[in-house]
């Protein structure tokens, strides 16, 4: 069946060429794009063999019209892609964000490389490959109904990933291995986000040289919407790693960049996101002891889609040493994702005294210029909490009460913020 219909398009592809006029076919044609431009009518072939498209970063082009392009390399930019684009011929995709729009589809019958790409299917837009596909660094993402259909052989490098479903019920959105293989590398994945979104394929896949099946995987079954569980389809919410498969959908936002920066006594966070689908807000954390989680802040999801997102935030430090932070990154549906740690060495004066120290009697607390309400704790060498109070500026705290020996003062302010002094009691 597959060598048939891959013989049939091909026969079609080459005898329709025949009928090319000059104006409407091109070979070997470089296009060098650095500003937005729409491609319909004449200003573009319907064929443009081994041609080189250069599109400039921050650039658009729109694609309005039907065209062929065996053997293209295309390099940087943005790609609007309202109809069909077909190749026949070896192509490559290199640091270029593709957007096919509802009925658009993309079709590739020759070996395909994607590299440092990112492809967005959206309504029902198709995504057809007859040939092998390499992905390295990559990633495709099917919202809304969209869909992809693979009759060969599908490499999902290291760092790339496949994204059936937006996150809502609504999208029925699947990827149809129609005898096609795939394999994942390294870190690679396939994440289905929901109900009606599936994974079709009578064959297992490979993650990292070890084969997995999804045959007869009742997964999720008893599930609203088409999950009927019939082989070989497997629903989401889950996810085909390349250590199996699991029954929870990946978190689907994906950081390209995560900084912090000490000035003074104030931190500066900034992260960007390549991806956020079905995703609500960034909660920022921070620990002076790198176990114990507060929240400083809290920044909304820009809104859900492929584009690429920019975030900032900035903390007011008083306290002296190592404090890290972490991006506490949530789902609308609740799931949760954590950031890697970063840290930064601080010298910010927490202005806090404690007298008389040793202490017989009692002990004064004085947070000079600290407005934050604070929370005072006296602890003990084993740990167990002996008093608590709370208050802003000065407080007085009684420790007759308490025998001879060494304690901990832990004094916590409203942001998280934490120092620990030691306190000696006489009698």
């Amino acid at each position: 069946m597959k060598s048939f219909l891959h013989t049939s398009i091909l026969a079609t592809l080459i005898l329709g060429s025949t009928n090319l006029t000059a104006q409407s076919y091109i070979n070997g044609q470089t296009y060098s794009y650095t500003k937005d431009v729409t491609l319909s009518g004449s200003n573009f072939p319907d064929q443009c063999e081994s041609c080189v498209i250069n599109i400039a970063k921050g650039v658009t082009l729109t694609i309005s019209k039907d065209i062929s392009i065996p053997g293209v390399v295309i390099t940087g930019g943005n790609i609007i892609l309202n109809n069909k684009m077909t190749l026949w011929s070896t192509g490559t995709f290199d640091n270029v964000t593709m957007t096919v729009n509802e009925a658009g589809s993309f079709v590739s019958s020759a070996t395909l490389t994607i590299k440092n790409s990112d492809f967005t299917f959206t309504g029902k837009s198709t995504a057809t490959f007859w040939a092998t596909v390499d992905m390295k660094k990559s990633k495709m993402k099917f919202l809304g109904n969209s869909s992809m259909e693979v009759t060969s052989t599908f490499n999902l490098g290291t760092n790339s990933a496949i994204v059936v479903g937006d996150g809502t019920k609504e999208s029925a959105a699947f990827v149809k291995f129609n005898g096609g293989t795939l394999n994942e590398q390294g870190n690679a994945y396939v994440t289905l986000m929901n109900v009606n979104n599936y994974y079709f394929n009578w064959s297992g896949y490979n993650g990292n040289k070890k084969s997995y099946t999804t045959t007869n995987n009742k997964m999720n079954c008893g599930t609203s919407g088409k999950n009927d569980c019939s082989a070989p389809n497997l629903y989401g919410p889950s996810t085909l790693s390349p250590s199996g498969v699991s029954s929870s959908a990946t978190l689907p936002v994906k950081l390209s960049a995560f900084a912090i920066k000490l000035t003074g006594s104030k931190v500066d966070i900034a992260w960007t996101s390549d991806m956020e689908v079905n995703f609500d807000r960034y909660e920022i954390e921070r620990s002076s002891d790198g176990m114990t989680w507060s929240t400083v802040g809290t920044v909304k999801s820009n809104g859900n889609g492929s584009t690429v997102s920019v975030y900032s935030f900035t903390d007011n430090l008083k306290v002296n040493g190592t404090i890290s932070y972490r991006l506490k990154m949530i789902d609308i549906d609740g799931t949760v994702a954590y950031s890697p740690i970063k840290s930064v060495k601080s010298d910010a004066a927490f202005e806090m005294n404690i007298f008389p120290n040793p202490a017989t009697d009692y002990v004064i607390i004085n947070a000079k210029n600290n407005t934050e309400k604070l929370n005072i704790q006296v602890i003990s060498q084993n740990g167990q909490i002996l008093k608590q109070v709370s208050g802003t500026g000065r407080q007085n705290i009684t420790v007759s009460e308490f025998n001879a020996g060494n304690y901990i003062v832990r004094v916590t302010d409203s942001t998280g913020i934490s120092q620990s002094f030691k306190l000696a009691v006489r009698k």
